[in-house]
């Protein structure tokens, strides 16, 4: 989706400040030991990932960038563990987005057209991003496979957890953890000059059984260039761990549907 006008300087910085308020302003452990190994937390959040299985009902996506009118779309959604994803937003701007355990794939109705990702050659990092685990799946297990991880803080009841790149880049993402029921709700991620340049929030868990939570909304800021996209979604009329067969997740097209391939890139 093009980011089609650029905010000047001095009303990005003070938009950022207002979202980005907690920042890496918090309180330090100092020389007390750390009440938990970060292998340790993994394992309690494994643990609160294991009371949701599938999950299906209707998704709610509003993106906003600066003074336009915000983009609104609406659908149907369904994810099952491990990674299985299925998307489909109706009107105008019709699309489906999923992932069958090989092929990531989006697809426009509007031109028969779309994109796709053979995951068969990549990592685990990479499929864990494509497909449903990011919702329903342990976020501090996925930055354990190429970071070091360290407990560093304590912030408004929170675990601070830093990841820090194995590869040297520079950078490092700081994600937040709640002790009481074990889920991730906030991460944030600096480039190498310290800059904030992504936060993920967590603003709202649904309850399922006696150990599970389901990030029913969910906020990312994301910052390109001078530039602050917001995407806002919401998952709503959700029925939980029903069986969902394989087929549920595979998206065809249709007749003649002018298929490309697009190669995966992250970022840390």
């Amino acid at each position: 989706m093009s980011l089609s006008w650029i905010f000047r300087t001095a009303v990005i910085s003070a938009v950022l400040a207002v979202c980005f308020s907690a920042g890496s302003a918090i309180p330090a452990l100092g020389q007390k030991k750390a009440p938990y190994t970060p292998e340790e937390i993994i394992a309690f959040i494994d643990k609160s990932c294991e009371g949701i299985e599938s999950a299906e009902g209707t998704i709610t996506r509003i993106t906003e960038y600066g003074s336009d009118e915000p983009d609104h779309l609406e659908g149907t959604f369904r994810m099952r563990q491990p990674d299985r994803l299925f998307i489909h937003f109706k009107g105008e701007t019709e699309r489906v987005i999923g992932f069958d355990g090989r092929y990531f794939r989006i697809y426009f109705s509007s031109n028969n057209s779309g994109f796709f990702t053979d995951t068969s050659e990549l990592g685990e990092k990479e499929r864990f991003i494509l497909g449903a685990a990011p919702y329903i799946g342990n976020m501090l297990k996925l930055y354990a496979l190429d970071n070091t991880l360290e407990l560093i803080d304590e912030y408004e009841g929170r675990y601070i957890v830093k990841a820090v790149p194995n590869d040297g880049n520079g950078g490092y993402v700081l994600i937040g953890i709640s002790p009481v029921t074990w889920t991730v709700s906030g991460i944030e991620q600096f480039d190498k000059d310290k800059k904030l340049v992504r936060q993920t929030r967590v603003l709202e868990f649904l309850r399922v059984g006696d150990t599970g939570y389901f990030p029913q909304t969910i906020e990312i800021s994301t910052v390109f260039g001078e530039t602050l996209y917001v995407e806002t979604t919401t998952f709503s009329d959700i029925t939980f761990n029903s069986e969902i067969d394989d087929q549920r997740f595979v998206i065809t097209g249709k007749k003649n549907t002018n298929w490309r391939e697009r190669r995966f890139k992250t970022s840390q």
